[in-house]
């Protein structure tokens, strides 16, 4: 820089006793607009000139640092808004910036993202409006268990289309699966065919419903035991009024129980056709002795014969199974008398059945036997007739 003097030394301009001069040695002053063009170079290779707005950079241009202050916590580091201050990186020389006032896409530039949460929790905030993750077609992973809260409507379906796609459904009981046939019918018992359930039919007969007559159709139902007692009363005969049931009382009069005599709360019983034999013989009169029963209808009477009875015991008639009533007479003439034994034993004389002449003996119940019958004369050439019915 010169003296005070204004002067034009070549490219060089004085002022005051300034030179203004460009780095290349043109004129600082602009004649045009009466104005200084200052370019401030530093003493160093490291110094920054100031370009105009919009204009090439050129090789060799020299620029400002910009000046940062490293803070690993944000925090600004002035007091005032609207004060002057520095930019600030962390530890590891990265800006502070935030974003936090608009939104802030996040990709993973068509390769993997992964959100480290740090072994804590990983809040999605979404603003109070929708949150949308989409797969970009893919598939979305999960793992672990997401926890959601049940709110409004849920649409739960197994396909894309509400309604379209039907759900697989198995059951299953210790291992066991219910199957369904080939027309896609649900099998209901363990055999191989699909049983139809048709309640408007029972056994193929149209069910009878509401009151009226029983048919094929009728449903037989047993009372239980413990059922609770009806509104209204149950009618138990043909009249249209209703009956009282009262077990201890049989018309009227206390109910017989046990064993013992018979009387007006004895109920009067029929043996079934198809009684099953019993334990113990039932016995059929009022001795303490067990009596066969033998139930007699039609009868047919034997061609009436006669046998010779003699003084030594001897048959009078055979035995026969088949027999069902014995009428036997001593018709002989001389006076000989008749002694008779039921059991096919050996007769003794006036032991026993005896029969004198003109005498008869019909076999009875209690005399009736199906045995040979023997006899004995007190003479020789007795005689005996007899009638035997089958």
């Amino acid at each position: 820089m010169a003296g005070t003097a204004s002067s034009n030394q070549g490219a060089r301009e004085v002022y005051g006793g300034v030179s203004l001069f460009t780095p290349n040695g043109d004129s600082a002053m602009d004649e045009a607009t009466d104005s200084v063009k200052v370019s401030v170079v530093s003493s160093s290779a490291a110094g920054a000139t100031q370009y105009a707005e919009d204009t090439p950079s050129l090789q060799g241009d020299f620029v400002n640092m910009a000046g940062v202050v490293r803070k690993d916590t944000a925090a600004s580091l002035v007091d005032t808004d609207g004060d002057r201050t520095q930019m600030e990186v962390d530890a590891a020389g990265r800006l502070w910036v935030n974003a936090s006032g608009a939104a802030v896409p996040v990709t993973d530039n068509a390769g993997s993202l992964t959100v480290d949460d740090g072994g804590g929790s990983l809040t999605v905030d979404d603003g109070g409006a929708a949150l949308s993750v989409d797969d970009n077609g893919g598939s979305l992973t999960v793992d672990g268990t997401v926890s959601a809260a049940q709110s409004g409507t849920w649409t739960v379906q197994p396909g894309n289309t509400s309604n379209t796609t039907p759900w697989l459904v198995s059951i299953s009981q210790g291992g066991n699966t219910a199957s369904v046939s080939a027309a896609s019918a649900l099998k209901v018992d363990g055999s191989a065919v699909t049983q139809p359930t048709n309640v408007a039919q029972l056994a193929g007969t149209a069910t009878d419903t509401n009151s009226g007559n029983k048919s094929a159709g009728t449903l037989r139902v047993v009372i239980a035991t413990d059922q609770p007692q009806l509104t209204a009363a149950l009618k138990v005969d043909g009249s249209a009024v209703t009956q009282p049931t009262n077990v201890a009382q049989l018309a009227g009069t206390a109910t017989d129980t046990n064993s013992g005599n018979k009387s007006a709360g004895t109920l009067r019983v029929v043996l079934a056709t198809d009684q099953p034999q019993l334990t113990n013989a039932l016995k059929v009169d009022g001795s303490a002795t067990t009596q066969p029963i033998s139930i007699v209808g039609s009868t047919t009477a034997s061609s009436p014969t006669t046998a010779t009875v003699n003084g030594s015991s001897g048959t009078v008639i055979a035995s026969n199974a088949n027999r069902k009533g014995l009428a036997l007479t001593n018709t002989s003439t001389g006076g000989q008398r008749i002694s008779l034994h039921m059991a096919a034993g050996s007769a003794v004389l006036d032991s026993g059945i005896t029969l004198w002449p003109g005498d008869s003996f019909v076999m009875t119940r209690e005399t009736f036997t199906t045995a040979q019958i023997n006899g004995i004369a007190s003479a020789a050439s007795g005689t005996i007739g007899i009638q035997e019915f089958t």
